[in-house]
């Protein structure tokens, strides 16, 4: 039989039988996943004003763009939108999270339609991007 997994759970370290051979596991909110996770995570400054509306207008606007990319895009696990209420020199004015199972999946979500067509809306609003992909 295979050496079983281990894996650090809460600082106390156990073995899991169960698994056939071993893999790449690990727990997240108390639920098994695949480890390898991609997350990609945007945030925008933007522009006083665009598309006659004001940088306010337009956060919002772009969190119910983005939002409505809920199921339409395969394998967009999590997506989450946030709107900055700090309004500091430091803070950016939109954060965009989401979460994919691959690099393949996240590579997939930007040549998607539907997020190609968020897109032109989001650059004449923003006055500067910054963002960050990493495995989990």
């Amino acid at each position: 039989m295979p050496e079983a997994d281990v894996h650090a759970r809460g600082g106390q370290r156990r073995q899991n039988r169960h698994l056939a051979a071993p893999s790449r596991l690990c727990t997240r909110a108390g639920r098994w996943h695949a480890a390898g996770m991609v997350k990609h995570i945007v945030f925008w400054r933007l522009k006083p004003e665009a598309h006659g509306q004001s940088a306010a207008e337009n956060a919002r606007a772009i969190k119910e763009k983005l939002e409505a990319l809920r199921g339409l895009i395969p394998d967009l696990l999590s997506l989450e939108v946030g709107l900055d209420f700090e309004r500091s020199d430091q803070a950016s004015d939109v954060a965009l999270y989401t979460a994919f199972p691959s690099r393949e999946a996240l590579a997939a979500y930007q040549v998607h339609p539907a997020h190609k067509a968020v897109m032109p809306f989001i650059a004449e609003a923003r006055s500067e991007r910054r963002v960050v992909d990493y495995e989990v």
